[in-house]
């Protein structure tokens, strides 16, 4: 008998983990994707693996990524859909 000790986590259960986060305020808007994971949630410890998964938000229209640029350098953040209801 052999045991699974990890299962994966699905690109769906990726991106409806950030629309809990959003549900919760603890993911908001103006938010550095930087931020996002740099906090380490589940499934977004690196920087690809997060925009990916913010981008499927984007293309469903949850969310937008605003590029801005400034003295620093490049930097994205976080729009959230006003008509986003919270219901997950």
């Amino acid at each position: 008998m052999q045991k699974i000790l990890c299962m994966g986590i699905t690109p769906e259960n990726e991106a409806r983990l950030l629309l809990k986060k959003i549900q919760y305020g603890e993911l908001y808007e103006g938010m550095k994707v930087q931020e996002i994971y740099r906090k380490a949630w589940k499934g977004m410890r690196e920087r690809e693996k997060t925009i990916e998964t913010l981008r499927k938000l984007e293309n469903y229209g949850y969310i937008r990524i605003k590029k801005q640029t400034g003295l620093g350098g490049t930097s994205e953040s976080i729009l959230i859909n006003p008509n986003f209801g919270g219901i997950v």
